[in-house]
């Protein structure tokens, strides 16, 4: 099985998990009754 030949940089790391975060689900008030 394939290891790394050298440790990745905790700023390597950090770049590539830089997109990995979740979005905030889209909640939007009722029109009608302002429940949400």
């Amino acid at each position: 099985m394939p290891l790394p030949k050298r440790r990745h940089s905790n700023a390597r790391t950090g770049k590539r998990r830089a997109h990995d975060a979740l979005q905030p689900v889209g909640v939007s008030r009722c029109p009608r009754c302002q429940a949400l």
